[in-house]
């Protein structure tokens, strides 16, 4: 993401993953994979530009940006108004990412703050969370596997034989 050219003391991660760490401002954003609402398998829409397409499969991304207000005593309103800043940096970025890597406009599923029971008990810092989820599209293709398959290997020589008695006397037929 950009946001560092932008001035944002963030950390990111990919997670899931525990969220104590602290950056400088103390603003941190995890991604990881949607277990909760998941993917979304949906058919082409629109004129079929290549034959290979099959389908669109929107994948689920969820972010938890967790942030503190970087002085001693912060009050809940601002660490919730830093977190704004920092929830309105991430969806431009992704917006953007999405626009430019050809993959649309992202399906935001879900935004808000989390609540003291989801964060109970949890390893998060203090000040504010709060939790995006969305989906970003891509295409599902017909393709051959490109990663690493079986061992393949060669015969040079093979033979079979079977094994006969006759009168007591064992002989190997080839």
């Amino acid at each position: 993401m950009r946001l560092h050219k932008r001035k944002y003391p963030v950390a990111f991660f990919y997670g899931p993953e525990r969220l104590g760490r602290t950056t400088p401002a103390s603003m941190q954003v995890v991604f990881s994979r949607d277990t909760v609402d998941g993917d979304k398998i949906t058919g082409i829409v629109g004129t079929l530009r290549n034959p290979r397409k099959q389908d669109v499969r929107a994948l689920g991304v969820v972010a938890i940006l967790s942030v503190q207000f970087p002085r001693t005593g912060a009050m809940q309103h601002e660490h919730e108004h830093l977190c704004d800043d920092l929830v309105d940096a991430v969806t431009t970025e992704v917006g953007d990412w999405c626009v430019s890597s050809q993959a649309g406009q992202p399906e935001w599923v879900e935004s808000r703050y989390l609540s003291e029971e989801e964060v109970s008990g949890a390893e998060l810092g203090a000040g504010v969370h709060y939790i995006i989820r969305f989906r970003i599209s891509r295409g599902v293709y017909t393709r051959d596997f490109d990663g690493a398959g079986l061992d393949e290997g060669t015969i040079s020589k093979a033979t079979s034989g079977t094994e006969v008695t006759v009168n007591g006397q064992h002989e190997e037929v080839i």
